[in-house]
């Protein structure tokens, strides 16, 4: 029996079982190489290997989908600065609509509109507990990560 669980954060965009790739992740976060994006490929290559067909292998195809992980990358890279308040704390400038073909708004722009409001609210309790998460063991931080509780 393993010791952990794995399930993905958003579902539907692998089609391996999470399972199966979080063993073979901690398969190979136990090896001597580690584990690193690379190390996952190379250990993808064979065509038996469970998440072979996860990756793109031909070339010209797999050049195209990277030049858009790199502008997707840009995209949300891009933070905005208040310039009438010179806020101190930047914003992303664009965010993502949420939807299955990734497009992105501005954050007003996905304000105004229901849905996207919606998922953006879903990121950002998602964002919370993942906070939460990660600093509960702080008590330098217990009245923000109660209100933060309170909020998702």
């Amino acid at each position: 029996m393993a010791a952990y669980m794995y399930e993905y954060r958003v579902k539907g965009l692998v089609k391996a079982p999470a399972q199966v790739a979080g063993e073979i992740m901690e398969q190979l976060e136990q090896s001597e190489a580690g584990l690193s994006p690379a190390t996952l490929l190379d250990a993808s290559r064979d065509e038996n290997a469970p998440l072979h067909g996860e990756f793109e292998w031909r070339d010209d195809v797999a050049a195209e989908q990277y030049r858009l992980n790199q502008a997707g990358g840009i995209i949300r890279n891009v933070y905005r600065i208040t310039v009438e308040t010179q806020e101190k704390a930047p914003v992303r400038a664009f965010v993502s609509t949420g939807e299955r073909q990734q497009a992105y708004v501005s954050i007003a722009t996905a304000l105004t509109n229901e849905k996207w409001r919606e998922n953006l609210l879903e990121s950002a309790k998602r964002d919370m507990q993942s906070f939460i998460a990660k600093y509960r063991n702080l008590d330098e931080l217990s009245e923000v990560l109660t209100a933060m509780q309170k909020a998702v």
